[in-house]
């Protein structure tokens, strides 16, 4: 059950309106962001492997310090959703000065660090989640949710590729609208009921609740399924923005040219679409069964989806690829967001979540120098294999605890 906390007057109700309208301005606000503003980097700015990498992973910087960031959360009393609420408003303030600078560096700091806000918000939204929602309700207010977000990143994704095919190199009016979008997006959150976090009721010491890892072996071994899966499938991610819109000849094979409207199309709109007809699917899955067959459900979406995507050659083949892991991904999101209320002790998910978070951030680090590394002495469907086999050894290791009886819950 949610944990009640006195004077909670439809707590549920009321988080769950507050997110569609949170949700709805930050499918704006993070379509325009990693997306657009990586397109900005190798279009317009000329970005060389190095930056490009460096900005694929620079949002996860933020995420491996997540341990800390909650017991400082802790230790401030600020109920959950206004610490985020400030951070929200921090990154906004990083996205407005963009327009102001030029140059890869600057570009590259200001977004680096607009990103990182950013990243640690999901981890702290979790504890929301478990105060405000019963267990059984979670996953489908949560994919609601993710798909009023995946629908308005969705039209302003196509919205953002027609006018930059329009404007030429002028993208300041993109960081104009996407800093409106996240201060509407940050207005939601700090009206969201939530309580403060409480601190854990031994002292940690240096690694916080990194300790998890060896004190719950079974939360241990998902976490390496989770690195292994992580790393195969992050490692694409900003390769396929530039299989699709890079004329580079990184490994003899490079990007397809497209237009910046058709990759707003494949990468958004293909991808969005599919995510939104899946996501009510997935999280009615996710309250019903238990975790680990809906996570190998998922992986098997996601090897497919790789392997058409990179194989592909046209813009109808690079669609399908993207549709399905738009499918995969409209689970996979859900997952990540609340798999640990599956497995934690009550009063205890902030800081399993918090682990989980920071690893995240690790792989977001290495993966994509990784790929960038692997696409240039194998080319892309050569990476597209090594990713694929990736996500399957996930698979065999999340497989081995299938009948654990901590994850038998639905």
């Amino acid at each position: 059950m949610a944990r009640n906390h006195p004077g909670m007057v439809d707590r549920s109700g009321k988080t769950f309106r507050l997110e569609l309208v949170r949700e709805f301005f930050l499918g704006i606000l993070e379509n325009g962001f990693y997306v657009f503003g990586m397109l900005v980097a190798i279009r317009f700015l000329h970005a060389g492997e190095f930056f490009k990498a460096m900005l694929a992973c620079s949002s996860s910087i933020g995420l491996i310090f997540m341990p800390w960031v909650i017991q400082f959360v802790a230790w401030t009393r600020l109920p959950v959703s206004r610490f985020a609420g400030c951070v929200m408003l921090l990154a906004c303030l990083l996205l407005s000065l963009v327009p102001y600078f030029s140059g890869i560096k600057t570009y590259f700091i200001l977004m680096s660090a607009g990103g990182m806000c950013l990243s640690i918000i999901p981890g702290l939204m979790v504890e929301v989640y478990a105060q405000n929602y019963d267990p059984k309700e979670r996953g489908q207010r949560l994919a609601w949710a993710l798909m009023v977000c995946t629908f308005s990143g969705m039209v302003s994704s196509y919205a953002f590729g027609y006018f930059l095919d329009r404007t030429g190199s002028d993208y300041s009016w993109l960081f104009v609208v996407i800093t409106v979008a996240g201060l509407a997006s940050t207005l939601a959150l700090f009206r969201i009921p939530s309580s403060p976090l409480e601190p854990p009721a031994e002292k940690e010491g240096l690694l916080g609740s990194m300790s998890l890892i060896v004190k719950d072996r079974l939360f241990g071994w998902l976490l390496l399924a989770w690195m292994t899966m992580g790393i195969g499938m992050i490692m694409t991610f900003p390769l396929r923005i530039e299989y699709l819109a890079g004329e580079s000849d990184l490994s003899g094979d490079g990007g397809l040219g497209m237009t910046n409207e058709q990759v707003a199309l494949v990468t958004v709109f293909a991808f969005s679409l599919a995510r939104i007809l899946s996501s009510i699917l997935w999280g009615r899955l996710f309250d019903r069964l238990p975790f680990i067959p809906f996570r190998v459900m998922l992986n098997v979406f996601l090897i497919f989806a790789t392997l058409i995507y990179f194989h592909s050659d046209g813009f109808v083949g690079v669609c399908i690829g993207a549709a399905l892991a738009g499918i995969g991904l409209g689970g996979a999101t859900i997952a990540w967001n609340l798999w640990v209320t599956k497995l934690a002790p009550v009063g205890q998910e902030t800081r399993y979540m918090s682990v989980h978070v920071s690893l995240t951030g690790f792989r977001g680090i290495l993966a994509p120098f990784l790929g960038y590394w692997i696409l240039t002495w194998v080319g892309f469907q050569a990476m597209a294999w090594i990713s694929a086999g990736l996500v399957f050894l996930s698979i065999l290791i999340f497989s081995s605890v299938w009948r654990h009886e901590r994850l038998q819950n639905g």
